[in-house]
């Protein structure tokens, strides 16, 4: 019954966090603690005290889950965070509206102020407006810090297209045959969307006479654009192609030099997991060879396209 018990418990206390948006802080400096009454918000166009003191900064966002994410309710939880560091001002940045492209909630970034006599008439000479370039610089060098680099693992499988010409021994041409292909690869982003990776896939495709493995391992060099839940990505590498041909009482294995270009889109479901495409362009260099019965092949490379969808994991 105890366990039944703590069990609900973890649970409940689960679907209470999950729904609530995410509030990441930065703070440099703190006050003592004020009331949330006390501050003061501050939204695009208005102005505010040139003493304003910047002492951190919040950003209230899509946990993953969120359905408690009205506009009033992330700005109330920004306020909660400004009156706990001792601030009196919240000054927003961002405000990124629900989309049906991004997250179906409201979401805002800003910087917390400390203001000496927020509520007293502040004339023009005193103050200045939100968008003054010092200022929008000092909250975008405070939010950056808030931005992390991230690792991705993901799990793919989808079809396989040869492109280039590829002939078989009785002169048959596969080009545009359809095969199967699958992939792991691993990713690391930093804050500004750059980094690297590491591919390893294997495409299978049936000829009349032979089976044609691929198998392509790769460094990948990346670029992610990210929006919200959404990730637009592209990559490039060069690494280790391998060429297998199995047929009626032979087998022919070749490796050499392998490009590779891709293009992706991701959509994150959670803080964890997300779902993706992509379109990976695989060149394989071929060295001449022969078969047993001393036939020469017929071309000196092989591409192909692998069209992917897999489960994604952030870490």
């Amino acid at each position: 019954m105890k366990k039944l018990k703590l069990l609900c418990g973890v649970l409940t206390l689960i679907s209470l966090t999950s729904c609530n948006p995410r509030v990441i802080t930065n703070l440099t400096k703190t006050y003592p603690t004020l009331s949330p009454d006390s501050v003061v918000v501050y939204d695009f166009g208005d102005t505010i005290p040139k003493n304003a003191e910047i002492i951190g900064s919040v950003a209230v966002i899509d946990g993953g889950l969120t359905t408690k994410c009205k506009y009033d309710y992330v700005v109330s939880l920004a306020k909660n965070v400004t009156a706990k560091s001792g601030g009196n001002g919240f000054a927003i940045r961002e405000h990124a509206k629900p989309s049906f492209w991004g997250s179906s909630c409201h979401q805002v970034r800003g910087a917390i102020l400390h203001i000496t006599n927020p509520q007293s008439y502040v004339s023009k000479e005193d103050s200045f407006i939100l968008v003054n370039k010092d200022f929008v610089t000092e909250v975008r060098k405070q939010r950056c810090t808030n931005q992390k680099s991230q690792h991705i693992v993901s799990v793919n499988a989808g079809a396989g297209l040869i492109s280039s010409d590829f002939f078989d021994e009785r002169n048959k041409n596969y080009s545009g045959k359809g095969g199967v292909a699958f992939s792991i690869n691993y990713e690391w982003t930093s804050k500004k969307g750059i980094g690297a990776g590491l591919v390893c896939s294997y495409t299978e495709f049936l000829l009349n006479s032979a089976t044609i493995d691929l198998t392509y391992i790769a460094p990948q060099f990346v670029y992610k654009f990210i929006n919200n839940k959404w990730a637009f990505g592209c990559g490039a590498g060069v690494g280790c192609f391998k060429y297998k041909e199995s047929g009626y009482q032979y087998s022919i294995i070749e490796s050499n030099i392998g490009f590779n270009t891709k293009l992706s889109v991701d959509y994150r479901i959670s803080k964890h997991f997300g779902l993706g495409i992509s379109t990976d362009y695989i060149l394989g260099k071929m060295p001449e060879s022969t078969k047993p019965n001393n036939e020469k092949y017929t071309f000196s490379s092989l591409e192909y396209f692998n069209i992917l969808g897999g489960l994604k994991y952030y870490f």
